[in-house]
């Protein structure tokens, strides 16, 4: 699942292991989902930040995500884009942030909960994440980090 960087040819999961692990990577938004968080929004040292998979879980290891700096524009548009999702459709992806990993859950009662998903797009986050504006500038493990 890992992609090749377009510059240097390495894989994204190579590339994560020789940045430093941010402890303490808050999600608070998953964008992408198939059988595990693909992609989304997180909180790293009160700056809004964005992740996508590197690594995928091995040998009951869990998945390495790679977290991305966005320009301004690009990242006010996806926190915008949480808070019409979280209104239109509910909170059923969303993170709480006093609460790492911890899903609040939840579908809006809404009649025109559609409407979020026929609005047409600016951004879309995989693209920009592939961009040369997109900073990568660590990676993280995903849950809550476990005391020996």
């Amino acid at each position: 699942m890992s992609e090749k960087c377009l510059d240097c040819g390495d894989t994204l999961d190579a590339l994560t292991d020789e940045l430093p692990n941010l402890a303490g990577v808050t999600p608070l938004f998953v964008w992408d989902f198939w059988d595990l968080p693909l992609s989304g929004i997180c909180k790293y040292r009160d700056e809004t930040l964005f992740f996508t998979i590197a690594r995928d879980p091995e040998d009951g290891t869990p998945p390495q995500y790679a977290v991305y700096r966005l320009p301004m524009e690009q990242a006010e548009y996806f926190v915008l884009e949480k808070a019409e999702f979280e209104r239109l459709v509910g909170t059923s992806w969303s993170y709480a942030e006093d609460q790492p990993f911890r899903r609040i859950g939840g579908w809006s009662d809404r009649s025109d909960w559609h409407s979020f998903y026929d609005r047409p797009k600016c951004f879309k986050l995989e693209d920009e994440l592939k961009r040369d504006t997109a900073e990568l500038i660590g990676n993280f493990s995903w849950g809550p980090p476990t005391h020996t």
